[in-house]
């Protein structure tokens, strides 16, 4: 059997484990990791190595091969489905309309914004003298 490379997305789907768990393991066992062009890592896991994982095996087998009887909602648990898509439904309207009360304040604040800068330049910049003035003109 020759070596085997897969990324650590790989081994964490084979060992039923997130992403920083798979680096955990392959730094524990220390394998081999060599990043690539594009970034990503590629683990080399080697001839006859014992932490390859197995299949992991169904919690309880018996009732994996039973079909599900119940499957069909009752007619009160539509009801109550839609009497809550509703709820939301209405919660959604209220929040587009605060959303656009909170759009006009922002738009009316900007202008403000707009015009006190405006104001600010304007006295940011020092008026001549009189003395100033006079010099200037003759």
């Amino acid at each position: 059997m020759a070596e085997e490379r897969v990324s650590y997305q790989q081994l964490a789907d084979r060992w039923g484990v997130s992403v920083p768990a798979a680096k955990a393991r392959v730094r524990r066992y220390r394998w081999g990791r060599r990043t690539g062009n594009d970034g990503l890592v590629i683990v080399t896991i080697p001839d006859g190595s014992d932490h390859v994982a197995k299949p992991l095996p169904l919690r309880n087998p018996d009732k994996a091969s039973e079909p599900a009887s119940d499957v069909s909602p009752t007619e009160d648990t539509l009801h109550v489905a839609l009497g809550q898509i509703a709820e939301l439904q209405a919660l959604l309207l209220a929040a587009k309309d605060e959303g656009s009360e909170y759009r006009a304040k922002l738009a009316a604040a900007e202008a403000r914004l707009e015009v006190l800068e405006g104001l600010h330049n304007r006295a940011a910049t020092p008026e001549r003298s009189l003395l100033q003035r006079m010099l200037r003109r003759s």
